[in-house]
């Protein structure tokens, strides 16, 4: 079991406070007016295509460009090294994009998956709820400086 898998499960059975410390969209711009820090889509964008996010997608369950897949992080190294979190990368690390997409994948070969495909909209709220638990993950394991934007 991986470390993203096993924080998964542990977050799954007791959600963070970080799920409730969103920064609205004015405070995010203020913070990117500071020059120091940047928004980082918790969930790159490039998975928009991912047959996870296009299903949550069509029934308005997902919104990767939304307040709640961003965390400002930290651009110079100095500051990061400080606060004990990634620094900013505007092309995250390869082995980010691999722990995104397999959590992605986990979703989508899940029965919640399976079932949302086939119109069970019980399903699909389950599946909604597992994919926004997977950017909270990814998020509270980016502010325990446990995962790496930047390679």
């Amino acid at each position: 079991m991986t470390f993203f898998s096993k924080l998964f499960k542990i977050f799954k059975k007791k959600p963070v406070a970080v799920s409730k410390t969103f920064l609205t969209q004015e405070d995010m711009d203020r913070f990117a007016r500071s020059g120091l820090f940047a928004a980082h889509h918790v969930i790159p964008l490039e998975f928009e295509d991912h047959p996870v996010v296009q299903l949550l997608s069509e029934h308005g369950r997902c919104d990767l460009y939304g307040v709640e897949n961003q965390l400002m992080l930290p651009i110079p190294q100095e500051l990061a090294t400080k606060m004990r979190v990634s620094r900013y990368s505007a092309k995250p690390a390869p082995s980010y994009i691999e722990a995104a997409r397999q959590l992605l994948d986990d979703r989508w070969a899940s029965a919640a998956s399976t079932a949302a495909q086939q119109g069970d909209m019980q399903a699909l709220a389950q599946l909604a709820e597992d994919f926004r638990a997977v950017g909270l993950t990814m998020k509270a394991a980016l502010i325990e400086g446990e995962l790496f934007v930047a390679g």
